[in-house]
């Protein structure tokens, strides 16, 4: 079940986007509403909300503010921007953030319904991955194997993770490949991590229905597309002159 929260100061466009909602064929759970990014901030603290639908130009804290706050509060959620400002520098700076969409007022029901349906089924595979990565990581518990850790801390090499998890996961990744991305940085440089960077060359390469984020720390883990060449990342890494260390498990025949 979905929870979104829409957050628009218009009241008029509050209520008809929640009228559009309950037409979509979505397995809605509770539907949110905010006039303000402080009074959507609130809601996203105290409830667990998958979708944000947010304008972007609001009083006190706009769509954007809003965004790069949950950001920076490790909030999982993800956003839908609608706008009625065709400036590409906003929609630029959405999508930097994270936002999954870019709509222009006045909004079109199919946009707004394919939007929705898109996310929730990212949302949905990225669950059932994570969940698989929780169970994959309780049997190397269970069986007292610290391979997976000791990868994490640069103590082992590529193909003995790339076995690890496909031994214990073999029957997931049949759809995907997990790919494990380590950036290689000195330990005097200077900088924040390329995690988000090196999270939108791969969404470039394998495209947004076929890229999924599972973890951005302390490394970049990804589930990506098992039928496109695997090379073609680690060479859209060096183009984009990022330096990183990546391994890749291979697709299981079903």
């Amino acid at each position: 079940m979905i929870n979104i929260l829409i957050v628009d100061d218009q009241k008029h466009i509050r209520d008809g986007l929640q009228a559009m909602l309950h037409q979509f064929p979505l397995e809605l759970n509770n539907i949110y509403c905010a006039a303000s990014g402080v009074e959507a901030l609130c809601l996203l603290r105290q409830y667990c909300i998958h979708i944000v639908i947010t304008d972007i130009m609001m009083p006190d804290m706009d769509g954007l503010a809003l965004m790069a706050q949950t950001k920076e509060e490790y909030m999982d959620v993800e956003y839908l921007i609608i706008s009625g400002y065709r400036d590409f520098t906003y929609a630029q700076k959405a999508i930097g953030l994270g936002a999954k969409g870019y709509l222009l007022k006045p909004l079109k029901r199919e946009d707004l319904q394919n939007s929705l349906e898109h996310v929730w089924q990212e949302i949905q595979t990225r669950q059932a991955l994570t969940h698989n990565m929780q169970r994959v990581s309780r049997l190397a518990q269970e069986t007292d194997r610290k391979e997976l850790r000791m990868f994490m801390q640069g103590a082992l090499s590529d193909d003995a993770w790339i076995l690890q998890i496909e031994e214990q996961n073999d029957a997931l990744w049949r759809n995907y490949r997990l790919a494990l991305l380590r950036e290689e940085v000195c330990m005097n440089q200077p900088g924040a991590s390329s995690a988000h960077s090196m999270e939108a060359i791969a969404y470039r390469v394998f495209g947004k229905q076929g890229c999924i984020c599972l973890q951005h720390r302390p490394y970049l883990i990804l589930a990506v597309d098992a039928s496109i060449d695997p090379s073609v990342l680690p060479a859209a890494l060096k183009e984009g002159k990022i330096d990183a260390i990546t391994a890749m498990t291979n697709p299981i025949q079903g």
